[in-house]
């Protein structure tokens, strides 16, 4: 294994500075790399949002050409990481690394499940169906310990891919170990539990119901009982929870107000980007027909909007919004943790017209 990435791994650091001297360093010594140097150099790049064009190129290359050199739980986690960068989308890349694996999906850890699902639900391709119900079951039935980036992977992906009904169970499980525990620092978790939070309020409006596990209630007897007993899950089912470990209510309090504060502080660091700025002044050029027969105004788009889903819940940042046409844009930039696609359907259901800018379109533009 290459020293540079054991210790990045090792020491839990993840500096640009340093990692572009690596990626510099990568060249010369590339075809001396083993199948962990490109999974580690990939996973540093996707923490990072390094846009190395060139190198993600031939890292992708060597994985899709080479597969029979990688473990399964390798390919996975690469992919997780090509798709958090934003690679996996078009040009076939998702099945040149997904058909050599499928014959060893069942070798997949958990963990391997989960990266695969957020892999397959970044890259937008919806034509693997029956795969993703099948890793949904597969890491519900797993006997792997199951962290909490794995289980915001799962939530997440289930709720892109809308089976979030359909697995109501298996959503109600992964929640309740989020709210046993303290809500994380982990920015990446808390914006994908934002967009799983804001699908369950969406669920539960059009149902007339608030979730009972969300809007409080504790065990006979107070919070502080040690007795187990059934209580009402996310989507309306009966899950067994632990009421010692589980206030539901401050939990999901705490929970809500965590990943709102993450999702508005990403909201308003990328909102200074080069990349948000261009595209506001190509929009700012824009005309639209006036609906009333007059002249065609300009577009007024507004920067780092805030759009509501349900009301009394937390709004959804947007990065660019008209009002009177309900146009929403985003930019599904690499610095981005998710893409937009989750809310982006919330928004479509709500009557608005959301466009998604890929990044990779627009730098090569």
């Amino acid at each position: 294994e290459h020293p540079v990435w054991q210790a990045f791994r090792r020491w839990g650091i993840y500096d640009a500075q340093l990692a572009n001297m690596a990626m510099e360093r990568l060249w010369d010594v590339f075809d001396q790399m083993t199948s962990r140097d490109l999974v580690d150099a990939l996973d540093v790049m996707s923490k990072l949002g390094l846009a190395r064009g060139g190198l993600l190129r031939r890292l992708y290359e060597v994985l899709s050409l080479h597969t029979e050199y990688f473990a399964a739980n390798q390919i996975a986690s690469a992919m997780h990481s090509m798709a958090k960068l934003r690679f996996l989308v078009g040009h076939g890349r998702l099945d040149a690394c997904l058909n050599p694996l499928m014959p060893h999906i069942g070798q997949l850890s958990d963990v391997g499940v989960s990266q695969l699902l957020f892999a397959l639900a970044m890259s937008g391709n919806d034509s693997r169906a029956s795969l993703v119900r099948l890793l949904v079951m597969q890491y519900a039935g797993g006997s792997g310990k199951k962290d909490l980036a794995s289980d915001a992977d799962v939530a997440w992906a289930m709720c892109a891919f809308g089976l979030h009904r359909r697995y109501s169970d298996e959503l109600d499980k992964i929640l309740a170990r989020a709210l046993r525990l303290e809500p994380t620092k982990n920015r990446a978790v808390l914006l994908k539990f934002f967009d799983v939070f804001a699908v369950v309020d969406a669920a539960a409006a059009v149902a007339g119901r608030v979730p009972l596990s969300f809007a409080g209630g504790t065990a006979a007897g107070g919070g502080h009982s040690k007795a187990r007993r059934v209580d009402e899950g996310f989507f309306g089912g009966e899950i067994e929870v632990d009421s010692h470990r589980c206030a539901h209510a401050a939990a999901a309090t705490r929970w809500r107000a965590a990943a709102a504060k993450a999702t508005a502080a990403e909201a308003r660091r990328l909102g200074s980007s080069a990349m948000h700025r261009e595209v506001a002044a190509g929009l700012a050029r824009l005309y639209v027909a006036d609906q009333g027969g007059g002249q065609p105004r300009p577009l007024r788009a507004r920067r780092n909007a805030t759009i509501p889903i349900v009301a009394g819940a937390a709004l959804c940042p947007a990065d660019l919004a008209d009002v009177e046409t309900r146009l929403i844009v985003d930019l599904d930039t690499i610095a981005r943790s998710v893409s937009p696609r989750v809310k982006h359907a919330l928004f479509l259901e709500r009557g608005h017209r959301p466009v998604c800018i890929p990044f990779w379109a627009w730098r090569e533009a």
